[in-house]
């Protein structure tokens, strides 16, 4: 008999922990039971045809109700904790064996409350037969139970295809969700100055500040929203861009040094332990200022 794993998400949106489940989770369906219980509706239309549930009712207190209603319905022998903010209720599942899969970092509680923040999360790890992190920096924020990293990883290319460019301009890539801590509007600012024959900005992705992004728009500046397959805008691309002001270990930077690309970044959080300053990108701080003079530098 498959041992039975049950996989929670209390996230409403698909994000890269979202990603996460629907591309690497589903893979340990060949050697075990797997169960699933996400909120975000997208997320239960890729997973497909599995064993999933899908709260009526996305207020917090609500999901944990019917969290409990399903647990005691499949009876699971091991609750696995996608981060999301149900997460930060595991000390009350504490008589099950529970992994916490901590996406994120204490960078993301703001500065006046990440002391506070910091104790909360020790709480948690030390209520989790077993915390993974996705990069070291995130494992260095742990003090109490046990902690892994396990970095966050893609399938690697065997054949890397890019659209040669032979002249300008730099084509440069953001593909990420559109939210303020990615750096969108110092990004969208910056290449509102930029002269288009120099260089021109390709926007993926969805978010809050969509609607700001649309109102911004310039002729160095093109937005196609959200895309499923991102493969051709990586190819075709010079350079990729993520101003973030806290990060952990992002996929979409794995994606872009998949497909060769150099990336203009700002090194927060686990982003160092993959971008080298002037080696695979360049690292600097995120203000319009500072993103035209590498972009100037990369043309």
């Amino acid at each position: 008999m498959k041992l039975k794993i049950l996989i929670i998400s209390s996230t409403t949106f698909f994000g890269g922990a979202e990603q996460f489940i629907v591309s690497t989770l589903t893979k340990l369906e060949s050697d075990y039971e797997l169960y699933f219980f996400v909120a975000d509706k997208k997320t239960a239309t890729q997973l497909g045809n599995r064993n999933i549930y899908v709260p009526t009712d996305i207020s917090l207190l609500c999901q944990i109700k019917e969290l409990y209603k399903f647990i005691k319905k499949i009876k699971p022998d091991l609750l696995f904790f996608n981060g999301s903010n149900i997460s930060y209720f595991l000390p009350l599942f504490k008589k099950y064996k529970t992994i916490y899969y901590r996406h994120t970092t204490n960078l993301y509680a703001p500065k006046r409350r990440r002391w506070l923040f910091k104790i909360i999360m020790n709480i948690l790890y030390r209520n989790a037969s077993l915390t993974i992190h996705v990069s070291q920096y995130s494992l260095s924020e742990q003090k109490t139970g046990k902690g892994i990293c396990i970095h966050n990883g893609i399938n690697a290319l065997s054949d890397i295809r890019h659209t040669e460019s032979s002249c300008a301009p730099l084509k440069v890539l953001f593909c990420s969700r559109l939210e303020k801590p990615k750096g969108i509007r110092e990004i969208v600012t910056a290449f509102k100055s930029i002269n288009p024959e120099i260089a021109q900005l390709t926007i993926i992705g969805n978010g809050s500040e969509k609607d700001w992004v649309i109102e911004n728009i310039s002729d160095s500046i093109k937005y196609l929203g959200f895309q499923k397959d991102v493969t051709n805008f990586y190819k075709d691309a010079d350079v990729m861009i993520l101003m973030s002001e806290f990060e952990n270990f992002p996929i979409s930077i794995i994606e872009a040094l998949n497909y060769g690309l150099p990336v203009i970044t700002t090194g927060a959080g686990g982003i160092s332990e993959m971008i080298t300053d002037e080696y695979n990108g360049l690292i600097i701080k995120s203000n319009p200022e500072e993103i035209i003079q590498a972009v100037e530098r990369l043309n």
